[in-house]
């Protein structure tokens, strides 16, 4: 068995069909598509890399030569989740923390320069601190 075979093999023994399994692993179906059923291409490395990624349990060493056993341990069939999908959504609120923490600071510095405790700041370049009255 070549290793496309022994990927076809995977996909059928992990309950999942090319569309499901480029999914769990990242990549566009024709990848797949190519490499078990098309032209028969050999898997690039990244891909290689990205189902050891997507799947703890897979021998890779069995995936790569064909020898030992296909699961390093009993399997599970779902695949090791992908990243977090509220990435987007903390990223902005930890944006917005640090615009408000930023807003802040810039707001003491220009009360101690008022004071005369700190120099060589220029509010005026500041575009967002425009309007800020002095306290």
């Amino acid at each position: 068995m070549i290793i496309n075979d022994r990927i076809k093999h995977l996909i059928s023994e992990l309950g999942l069909n090319n569309n499901s399994f480029s999914n769990a692993v990242g990549v566009k179906p024709t990848v797949i598509y190519n490499i078990v059923d098309g032209r028969k291409s050999a898997p690039s490395y990244t891909l290689l890399n990205k189902i050891a990624l997507s799947f703890d349990n897979i021998d890779m060493n069995w995936l790569i030569t064909g020898s030992g056993n296909m699961l390093k341990e009993p399997f599970e069939a779902s695949p090791k989740p992908k990243r977090d999908e509220n990435i987007p959504a903390t990223f902005l609120r930890r944006y917005e923390e640090m615009t408000v923490e930023n807003y802040k600071l810039k707001q003491l510095v220009y009360k101690l320069q008022g004071e005369k405790k700190i120099t060589g700041f220029d509010i005026a370049a500041e575009p967002e601190l425009k309007g800020i009255k002095k306290k």
